[in-house]
């Protein structure tokens, strides 16, 4: 069930990505880089970029160069905390929010609306719900 559940998600991120027709979408944090490789298969004409730490983007770039087309992918190591120079049409957030604590999820955000300088860029996000204690 829950293997279904996720590709519902990414069936609802590659319809968003697709109807923007966005040709540069971002992946903050993007872990293992599965929903990049996802993305790649799906959206043609889309060319990704990885933003995340070090040690992330290093399993993330051995994963993209087996299971898709690595030279649609740009990897950027850096601070998600921090602005991003690259400018995309699209960012994504993929269970990334829910684990942080107190106001990271908002700098992440507030960093990120930050790089956006086109008023046609979006944000997605997608994360599960979680119960505050």
């Amino acid at each position: 069930m829950e293997a279904l559940q996720k590709q519902g998600h990414y069936r609802f991120f590659y319809a968003l990505i697709y109807r923007a027709h966005a040709h540069c979408v971002i992946d903050v944090g993007g872990e293992d880089s599965a929903l990049i490789s996802k993305i790649l298969k799906t959206v043609p004409n889309a060319r990704e970029t990885l933003f995340n730490r070090a040690h992330m983007i290093t399993a993330a770039r051995t994963c993209i160069e087996k299971d898709s087309e690595p030279q649609r992918v740009d990897f950027i190591v850096g601070d998600p905390f921090k602005p991003l120079s690259q400018r995309g049409d699209v960012y994504l957030f993929s269970r990334i929010l829910a684990k942080l604590s107190g106001n990271k999820g908002q700098k992440i955000l507030q960093n990120r609306r930050i790089s956006m300088n086109d008023t046609s860029a979006r944000m997605l996000s997608f994360d599960r719900p979680v119960k505050r204690t």
